[in-house]
């Protein structure tokens, strides 16, 4: 059995689908994997990225009245990796990684490609 592999860009949304037609009325019987990422990608990140940070402060300030305790400076901030770039499975599903667990989405809308950060934050308690 013969294996070709290509891979092609596909800017306008609504030719999804005649190029998929193409690909599987031109031969192919299988794809492996189909990916979505948005242009914008730089700016989702950022905002991500704040979002995270004002969950984290949000958690710490719970932790903080349920101690007793007052949050002070922060003393330390680090990121982690968060591959959220949706993509269709050998069985059709589409998938993402998610910073805890790699739930399945069901069908994929294009129009929300998920985007996350993951940041740990260290305060100093007062």
């Amino acid at each position: 059995m013969a294996t070709v592999s290509f891979s092609c860009v596909v800017t306008d949304l609504e030719a999804i689908e005649s190029v998929l037609t193409g690909v599987v009325s031109s031969g192919a019987n299988r794809l492996t994997a189909i990916e979505f990422l948005t242009s914008n990608l730089q700016a989702a990140r950022i905002e991500a990225r704040r979002r995270a940070v004002l969950v984290a402060q949000e958690k710490a300030n719970f932790y903080c009245e349920a101690l007793g305790a007052r949050l002070g400076e922060v003393v330390n901030i680090s990121e982690g990796d968060f591959d959220a770039s949706p993509r269709q499975s050998e069985h059709g599903q589409s998938t993402a990684a998610t910073a805890d667990s790699d739930e399945k989405l069901g069908t994929f809308s294009p129009s929300s490609i998920p985007v996350g950060a993951t940041v740990n934050l260290q305060f100093r308690l007062l």
